[in-house]
């Protein structure tokens, strides 16, 4: 058995050169205040008020200094916007700003896979990418090649609910054990959520509440996923319980089934989250005891991932050690050499 888990490291970057488009909206706001003061004091000298402002050649100065800086923050705006970018770190373009468990912070997220016999990490991984939504299969089969099994099966929380990771680690020989987060309505809790409504394999259509048929209307490949709704729903007495729309219309993902059955593998034995909690989370917590922050000391994604290479090389030797004792950990390295 194997236990997949991810953590946010800081960067080296702040939090202050985040730039986002809300960002440079308000910068530049500020900037249009300070101009208009600035012309507003140059107003008032002209009407012989001199102490009201300085030497007009700084003022204009300052003034251009001002439109400068804004002509940037455009500059930033617009390439942010062809490149489809929410944020950008402007010390270290590479971070992102993600959510840790302290709050926001520019950081990158530390991928690890721990066996759960020796609790040693069998494999690792840095990326920049905010959640851990599609790291599922490529930690699963990176870890199964470290340990050379022919079969394994991992286990990982809710941010790894991946129907289609889950299919392909199927297809890998790997059982993927994840439950999924907690069905609610995004509309609202006073609506029925997705879980009052089952779902028939042979007709591909779902039962409503009221026990009316929604039927699949809409398909999309890019999106990987088919909605489903009935006529029925106009007249339904249940509607106010339901949605406040002219028709609900309920989604299921082309690997829904791979997800299910990846979330009845979690809940069948309350043991395998607990198992993933003992066996991935005490590395990472003596990993960061290590770096003694925890913060990345070096800058970009390559270099911080031998950051974190280093630092997992120091946690598995120290298990190691603990698990042979020094003389056979020392006896089994001279042996390698030779």
């Amino acid at each position: 058995m194997l236990a997949i888990d991810g953590t946010k490291i800081a960067a080296v970057a702040s939090r202050k050169q985040v730039m986002t488009p809300k960002r440079i909206e308000r910068i530049n706001a500020a900037i249009d205040r300070k101009i208009a003061d600035y012309l507003a004091s140059m107003d008032e000298a002209d009407r012989g008020e001199p102490a009201a402002a300085g030497k007009p050649a700084d003022v204009a100065a300052a003034i251009e200094v001002l439109k400068a800086q804004k002509e940037r923050l455009q500059a930033q705006a617009q390439e942010m916007a062809a490149r489809g970018l929410k944020q950008k770190v402007m010390t270290e373009p590479e971070a992102k700003l993600m959510r840790t468990p302290h709050g926001h912070a520019v950081a990158y997220n530390a991928q690890t896979a721990v066996d759960a016999k020796h609790k040693l990490i069998a494999a690792f991984d840095l990326t920049n990418e905010g959640n851990d939504y599609g790291q599922l299969h490529p930690m699963a089969v990176q870890a199964k090649e470290a340990v050379g099994a022919d079969e394994v099966a991992v286990v990982a929380d809710t941010g790894y609910s991946n129907g289609e990771h889950g299919a392909q680690c199927e297809q890998d020989k790997i059982t993927a054990i994840v439950p999924r987060p907690e069905t609610v309505n995004p509309k609202g809790t006073q609506y029925f959520s997705r879980d009052r409504f089952g779902y028939d394999h042979e007709s591909d259509t779902w039962r409503c509440p009221a026990g009316e048929t929604l039927s699949l209307y809409k398909t999309s490949q890019t999106k990987q996923k088919k909605e489903y709704t009935s006529q029925a729903c106009g007249a339904c007495a249940l509607k106010a319980q339901c949605t406040n729309t002219a028709r609900r219309v309920v989604v299921r993902h082309f690997y829904e089934d791979a997800r299910e059955a990846m979330h009845r593998r979690a809940i069948a034995d309350p043991i395998w989250m607990r198992r993933r909690r003992e066996t991935v989370e005490h590395p990472f917590g003596t990993m960061k005891w290590l770096m003694a922050g925890p913060r990345f000391l070096v800058k970009g994604l390559k270099k911080a991932k031998a950051e974190l290479a280093l630092g997992v090389l120091c946690y598995n030797l120290k298990r190691v050690t603990n698990i042979l004792g020094v003389s056979a950990l020392l006896g089994a390295l001279t042996l390698s050499q030779a």
